[in-house]
């Protein structure tokens, strides 16, 4: 836990599962050294990490995330040891950095294995990528960057600005003219992600891996226009949360299309369709192997709206008047001026941008008069019950 964006809280909860057996009555609080006599409790107690003490001298954290895949837990660190601005990229452009950090909790040492030095100014956040590809994506405004620490780095440029504002290597993705600020991510299977864009855009991103399981390749799917978002998660296995300070939050369902296309990528990076081998390629295919070709199968996927809740801020504007009165519901107006209490409604601007609204605030709920009919003669309603169709309901 990052505390004043200076200091690292380690807040261990337990030293090995086999400790599970251990009664809590029997460990006895500990009054001296406690550095000596960690290793008998069941919990390890808690301690701070100064990370100006680090050897990499961390400043001006940007983001913190745990990565997958490592025997101790193991930290990644993105941060700007020296801070610029886009009017100063002439001087100073690639100022990031990235450390990770093996956290041996028992013994308080926390070496570092792993940097990665000169990436992109605009870096806003990194993503841990669960096995078995491993490694991370660094999110920036205008490129987007695989790293692993067993694999070069693999970087794209979104649109041209970055082309013009960093020297590290990026690749030109093509058919995508895209921005990364204010975005919001989640995985939906192990090499498949969401992106959902400041415009409300949803993307599906697939990390393309090539033969030693690193990522040579992102393909960008366009799926759907929603919500302007401000954070995102799966929930179970079919459903996506779109929460939405800007309108209404949003669960969709996603479902794979039935067509798919596969595409074939090669240690260098390149991506081609897969083409009709003959026969004769086959059959040496089967004695000599794939070679250094991996195929990827890049499905689709549909998002249907299941429901939604109801934003009505930010508010910008508001105005109050009178309800017009219905004739079906409001058959007694007299009684309304004798009381002196005048039946009025609330008018609001709520929104941005294409999120924008009207919402109308009343004192009470008010019925929405779907029919109406005259029936003389009647002096009550009941409802009807069937159990036979309440069961097969």
């Amino acid at each position: 836990m990052l505390v004043y964006g200076r200091k690292l809280v380690v807040l261990p909860f337990r030293k090995d599962s086999s400790l599970d057996e251990i009664e809590l009555q029997d460990v006895k609080p500990i009054k001296k050294a406690p550095v000596q006599l960690v290793a008998k409790t069941p919990i390890l107690a808690s301690y701070i990490i100064e990370l100006k003490d680090l050897d990499e001298k961390i400043d001006n954290v940007i983001d913190i995330q745990f990565l997958h895949g490592y025997y101790e837990p193991t930290l990644l660190i993105l941060y700007e040891p020296v801070r610029t601005f886009p009017g100063r990229i002439a001087v100073r452009s690639d100022t990031c950095t990235m450390v990770a950090l093996s956290l041996n909790i028992q013994q308080r040492v926390h070496p570092v294995i792993w940097t990665v030095n000169s990436l992109p100014f605009d870096c806003i956040q990194a993503i841990p990528i669960n096995k078995p590809i491993g490694g991370c994506l660094v999110m920036c405004v205008n490129s987007l960057i695989y790293l692993n620490q067993s694999v070069p780095p693999y970087g794209v440029s979104l649109n041209s600005s970055a082309d013009h504002s960093t020297s590290f290597p990026l690749k030109p993705q093509d058919g995508v003219r895209m921005s990364l600020d204010a975005a919001q991510v989640c995985f939906i299977e192990p090499e498949k992600l969401v992106l959902s864009l400041k415009g409300g855009e949803l993307y599906v991103l697939t990390l393309c891996a090539d033969s030693m399981r690193s990522v040579r390749n992102f393909h960008f799917n366009k799926a759907a226009a929603s919500v302007l978002t401000s954070c995102i998660c799966v929930c179970e296995d079919e459903y996506l949360f779109l929460g939405s300070r800007l309108g209404n939050s949003l669960l969709l369902r996603f479902k794979e299309k039935d067509e798919s296309l596969v595409i074939t990528i090669d240690d260098s990076g390149a991506v081609e369709k897969e083409p009709k081998r003959p026969r004769m390629e086959e059959e040496e295919l089967e004695v000599y192997g794939s070679g250094y070709k991996t195929s990827v199968q890049l499905t689709s996927y549909i998002f249907e709206v299941c429901d939604n809740v109801l934003n009505i801020g930010p508010i910008a504007h508001m105005a109050v008047g009178e309800r017009i009165p219905e004739e079906d519901v409001d058959n007694q107006p007299e009684v309304q001026i004798q009381s002196n209490k005048l039946d009025v409604e609330v008018v609001t601007s709520s929104g941005h941008g294409k999120n924008g609204a009207l919402c109308v605030l009343q004192s009470s709920i008010k019925p929405q008069v779907i029919t109406s009919f005259g029936m003389s003669g009647c002096v009550d309603v009941w409802t009807v019950f069937d159990e036979a169709v309440a069961r097969k309901a």
